[in-house]
């Protein structure tokens, strides 16, 4: 059995991170090169964020989440500080197992509203 930090690590960060680079990208105009700048990380693991490679189990499911992603990436772009953005994490990280639907396409992790891990299903892109 795993535990839900333990897929939150290995599944759901990777896809944060993904959505955020995705974020700051289209909707920040920033280039591959200043986002992985922001991010603190490499342009080629940039580029497999927005191809699609790495974090490529993509939130779906809860605006909430989605809201604290673009959160996230106005923050990064402004330059705040890490505690604010650990808050939006921790929000995301307790958002997720609380929230019956939310769903990791490609992937078959869902949590029922007590948390527990139940199989979902797969979103076609």
């Amino acid at each position: 059995m795993k535990f839900f930090c333990e897929h939150f690590v290995a599944e759901i960060l990777p896809s944060v991170r993904a959505m955020v680079a995705r974020d700051l990208i289209t909707r920040h105009g920033v280039s591959q090169s200043e986002a992985a700048k922001i991010l603190g990380t490499t342009q080629p693991a940039v580029s497999q964020y927005v191809r699609r490679l790495r974090g490529r189990k993509e939130i779906t499911g809860s605006d909430a989440v989605n809201e604290e992603v673009r959160k996230i990436s106005d923050a990064l772009r402004g330059g705040a500080d890490n505690e604010a953005l650990e808050e939006s994490i921790r929000k995301i990280c307790a958002l997720l197992p609380a929230r019956s639907g939310v769903l990791l396409s490609h992937g078959h992790l869902a949590y029922e509203a007590d948390g527990k891990e139940k199989s979902a299903g797969v979103k076609s892109d």
